[in-house]
Formats: C-alpha cells, sequence, structure tokens
C-alpha cells in the first residue's frame, strides 16, 4: 500500500525530496550518500517506500532536522553535529532511538 494514502506520509516524503533538491543533489547523488540504491530515494519522494532507520540516521548526518522532517516544525537544517544512535534489543523487538543534541 503506497504511503501517499496518508496525508502526513505524503508530507514526509515531500520534504524528504524538498531536503535532497536542497542540498543541491540528484537522486542517485543522495542515495550514494545514504547508502541505498537509486530506487529507494525516488520510492521514498513518491510515497512507495517507507524511511528505514538506517536512511533517517544518515539524514540526521547529512543535517536534515528530524523534527522538521517528520512534523514539518522548526528549521530544516541542524547545527552542525553528529547524531547518536542507541539500538535496544529485547526478545521479539529492536528499539531504535536518535538523540541528536540541540544545543
Amino acid at each position: 500500500m503506497p504511503l501517499t494514502r496518508n496525508p502526513k506520509a505524503a508530507d514526509l516524503s515531500k520534504r524528504f525530496r524538498e531536503f535532497r533538491k536542497r542540498l543541491g543533489l540528484s537522486q542517485s547523488e543522495l542515495a550514494a550518500q545514504l547508502g541505498v540504491e537509486q530506487t529507494t530515494v525516488s520510492n521514498i519522494e513518491i510515497g512507495r517506500s517507507e524511511f528505514s532507520f538506517t536512511v533517517l540516521y544518515a539524514l540526521s548526518d547529512l543535517g536534515c532536522s528530524p523534527t522538521w522532517l517528520f512534523l514539518g516544525e522548526g528549521p530544516m537544517l541542524l547545527k552542525p553535529q553528529k547524531a547518536h544512535l542507541e539500538v535496544r534489543e529485547t526478545p521479539g523487538s529492536t528499539e531504535y532511538i536518535i538523540r541528536v543534541a540541540t544545543a
């Protein structure tokens, strides 16, 4: 089921594309920086694929604000900083936490 059936997911796909264009990158160039195929970037932009945790983490490394990406609030670009990934595994589930310092 395409993500674009959910208006919030459609907005997320739009913001993903907007971020790529802000960086001045082609889909292929962004894919290389995210460590995915160009078709993955294309499918995210048209709402055919969901974001993987790997893509979200790489986007924050490129300076994309998770708050802006998910909610459309605040600035698109983070101040230069690194995100910290925390992985919590329990039987039956894996939780990924991306922490980005704001100060």
